[in-house]
């Protein structure tokens, strides 16, 4: 007889495992408190299906490292989610599960009460929900906006779910790309400029291109305008 290895540590898919478990754990059908789920889980015979496609993760985990090393300050993670069925197919970041240097417990990929980190923000990805809002609102793609470096951009000017974002504070997003002083919908997305989409935003407001984020599972609110974050994350 030999001792298997046990735990998510062990699993060919770490953070993938434990979302698992601690999704699991989450759901009141599996018993009465937390501690009958764990019980269920680990004790109960049960035989559990995932969504993981293992070819998947492994080339999503191989992408990963080979970008973003272990001991780097940044972190690189990946989730694969299919569009349509919303389910998970890979789960990968760049430090392994563990407490040694260049290891790390926190799951970047999932909800922070799954994996305990504030996982990213969506920075520049979100710029395709402010282009998307421009053209359902029939914003022609010829059209200019500014793109100082910086900016300064009060936001009580944007205008939220709920009215205009409360607050007096000057917002000043610098660009990390060069582009004309006034750039188009082509050259500003082209380009990825900043400050651009912020005036784009100012435009179509925040409510617009926070709806299809919020369908694609962006968590921070449009409404009030208190969210300690920016309302919008289109710049990064």
């Amino acid at each position: 007889m030999q001792n298997q290895p046990n735990g998510c540590a062990n699993s060919r898919a770490q953070f993938f495992c434990d979302y698992v478990v601690r999704w699991l754990k989450t759901d009141p059908a599996l018993g009465a408190t937390a501690a009958d789920r764990q019980r269920l889980i680990f004790n109960g015979g049960l035989t559990i299906k995932t969504t993981i496609d293992m070819r998947d993760q492994r080339a999503a985990q191989e992408a990963v490292e080979r970008n973003v090393y272990k001991g780097d300050s940044a972190i690189g993670a990946i989730a694969l989610v299919e569009p349509r069925s919303g389910n998970v197919r890979a789960l990968a970041q760049s430090r392994p599960m563990g407490s040694k240097k260049g290891e790390t417990f926190l799951n970047y990929t999932v909800p922070q009460k799954y994996g305990d980190a504030a996982g990213f923000q969506p920075g520049s990805t979100f710029k395709a929900f402010t282009l998307t809002a421009a053209i359902k609102e029939g914003i022609p793609l010829t059209r200019t906006f500014p793109a100082p470096n910086p900016g300064a951009f009060p936001l009580n000017d944007f205008e939220t779910c709920d009215g205009p974002y409360r607050s007096t504070e000057v917002w000043t997003p610098k660009n990390s790309t060069s582009s004309s002083s006034n750039p188009n919908l082509y050259e500003g997305t082209q380009k990825s400029v900043n400050t651009f989409f912020v005036n784009l935003e100012r435009e179509t407001g925040i409510c617009e291109p926070w709806k299809p984020g919020a369908g694609h599972g962006h968590r921070v609110s449009a409404r009030s305008g208190r969210s300690r974050r920016s309302p919008w994350a289109s710049p990064t």
